[in-house]
């Protein structure tokens, strides 16, 4: 594909969802209905967005079958969102959701549940989620069928909690559960983590827990707005890629905030030292809106005077003709690993990192999933 074909899906694709801070303007949208597009929104985590607005603009024809299926899907989610909310809550385990629940409609591929608490509340959700008949996603290390009694499910969580190098990674942060009855994976997280590097410490959500209301009616335990944009945007950062997805969520919270939220947002972005990440997404996010609609958003105009510009990023998006889902710069990411230094926790994982990496089966398991994820298609 050549680098004008490249653009113009870029571009085509945010003409048609448009944006919360441009009026709609039907002048924008060419070559709506396009399986290639479609292709290039699942890329970016913006399949359903694309299809749900061709819908609205009375232009879904083709691909209405791809509409309907991934509406199921979306529904299968919210269910099965539904359902570990209600199962953790029920057993009076405190959590949070994060990175899961989009202002727009959206299918992830899994739900982001961190346990707020320490090793054993974590070991508690592990023996809960086992019990209510949620299978570990790497079942040729514990076989879901052989869990069947309280002691099983307490011999599997201590299993669950030690990484597994031999046999596959279990993240020591992390573990990953299948939810047999809406097809739903649950990724239960002791820590925000990549590997040993805790790069969003948990304990800083306290005072900004919330709650979302899903459109069934049921409640879910989730992260303030202003929470949950740094969380997102920490994630991207660490995962080295910045996609289409993440700018409409970036967008649409945005929008939704007044100039006091903002303000805690940037400052929230801060005291968790991601200020560099902040640049980084924030000049993506200002240069595809300005080259998209013409226009930048005041709120993004705002944030960047604070916290200032990265043209490396933006150069890199120009030169790769805004071929997007966007890598970041080597320069940005060690520069965010610099800042996150700065904190004792993240300090402590890199010394762990450190030791782990001098067997070579980590190094590469750790290298593949740093160096990796960004690449993924």
């Amino acid at each position: 594909m050549n680098n004008t074909a490249i653009k113009g899906l870029t571009l085509n694709l945010l003409q048609i969802i448009g944006s919360p801070f441009v009026p709609k303007n039907d002048t924008f949208i060419n070559d709506v209905e396009s399986r290639q597009l479609l292709h290039y929104a699942d890329k970016n985590k913006l399949k359903l967005l694309y299809l749900d607005k061709l819908n609205q603009l009375g232009k879904l024809d083709k691909l209405r079958g791809e509409y309907e299926a991934e509406q199921a899907k979306h529904q299968d989610f919210l269910a099965g969102l539904s359902r570990i909310s209600e199962v953790l809550r029920t057993h009076n385990l405190k959590h949070v959701i994060i990175k899961t629940l989009r202002p727009y409609p959206a299918v992830p591929s899994d739900v982001d549940v961190v346990v707020l608490g320490g090793r054993d509340e974590y070991k508690t959700a592990i023996v809960t989620l086992l019990e209510a008949n949620y299978a570990p996603f790497l079942s040729h290390i514990i076989d879901g069928e052989s869990v069947i009694n309280k002691e099983d499910s307490i011999r599997a969580a201590e299993i669950l909690t030690r990484p597994t190098w031999e046999k596959a990674h279990i993240s020591p942060g992390g573990a990953t559960f299948v939810d047999g009855e809406h097809g739903t994976h649950i990724d239960l997280q002791n820590e925000i983590a990549v590997s040993y590097l805790t790069y969003l410490d948990k304990s800083k959500f306290d005072s900004h827990v919330s709650t979302a209301t899903l459109p069934d009616g049921k409640i879910i335990i989730s992260l303030a707005p202003e929470m949950e944009l740094v969380s997102v945007i920490a994630h991207s950062v660490m995962e080295r890629s910045y996609r289409l997805g993440e700018f409409y969520t970036f967008l649409y919270h945005l929008s939704e905030m007044d100039e006091p939220k903002i303000e805690a947002f940037i400052s929230l972005t801060s005291e968790n030292r991601f200020n560099s990440a902040l640049k980084a997404f924030t000049s993506l996010t200002m240069q595809l809106h300005e080259v998209a609609f013409n226009s930048q958003p005041p709120e993004l105009e705002s944030i960047l005077a604070r916290i200032g510009s990265n043209t490396g990023e933006t150069r890199k998006l120009k030169a790769n003709d805004f071929k997007m889902p966007h890598h970041y710069r080597l320069s940005t990411i060690a520069t965010v690993l610099f800042d996150k230094m700065k904190e004792k926790k993240f300090r402590k994982g890199v010394g762990r990192q450190s030791i782990k990496m001098f067997d070579p089966k980590v190094t590469r398991l750790v290298l593949r999933e740093l160096t990796g994820r960004g690449d993924e298609d």
